[in-house]
């Protein structure tokens, strides 16, 4: 029986370089609407773990660091917003807007965010 299963293990393993190496050698590339479509799915998803009590407070922190940053890199929340047709400045200003209404009543996680506070008393 063990050298059955330690042979399975090496057949695995081989199985699993081939495919490795395949890769290496022709990676998967996703079409430019594919990608416009993770972008897309990244800003819904964030947005709804900021809606979300559930959340944990590092995940939700993470999700305000990257709603108020200005970079500009292939997901970054202002590309993100721009292959949805959005206006990442209003977009950003109605998220502010609620997590202000929302945290007046602890319905949000509280977050301890220095851009986040600057951006709210602008």
């Amino acid at each position: 029986m063990r050298r059955s299963s330690k042979r399975v293990n090496s057949d695995l393993q081989q199985s699993f370089e081939i495919k490795q190496w395949l890769w290496i050698c022709n990676p998967y590339q996703l079409s430019d609407e594919e990608i416009d479509y993770v972008r897309e799915k990244l800003l819904v998803c964030t947005i709804q773990d900021l809606a979300d009590r559930r959340t944990s407070t590092s995940v939700v922190t993470e999700c305000w660091d990257w709603v108020m940053s200005d970079d500009m890199h292939p997901f970054s929340f202002r590309v993100c917003c721009d292959v949805a047709d959005l206006d990442y400045l209003k977009m950003r200003e109605a998220l502010v807007s609620n997590y202000r209404r929302l945290s007046k009543h602890k319905l949000v996680k509280q977050v301890d965010l220095v851009s986040l506070k600057e951006f709210a008393s602008a």
